[in-house]
């Protein structure tokens, strides 16, 4: 049974349904300011590795789901985006 197109069916497992397909998920977004910061370990920390030395990495600004995007959200996502 094709449950997309079941008159009256308007969601299921969390998931919206237009007539006859997925609509787009929504996802709720978060804003990530951009920033310098130091990665790797300083030289005395226990357990350190040779190749974890300290370097300053840049990121700029982006944009991040603000809740887990799961296997099943992300495949209804391209359904609907086709």
């Amino acid at each position: 049974m094709n449950t997309r197109c079941m008159p009256g069916f308007h969601a299921w497992n969390g998931y919206k349904f237009s007539q006859c397909g997925l609509e787009k998920p929504t996802i709720e977004w978060v804003y990530i300011p951009g920033g310098t910061f130091t990665m790797g370990s300083p030289t005395g920390e226990v357990s350190r590795e040779a190749d974890e030395t300290q370097h300053q990495i840049t990121v700029s600004a982006f944009k991040m789901s603000k809740y887990t995007i799961t296997v099943a959200k992300f495949k209804a996502f391209v359904d609907a985006k086709g």
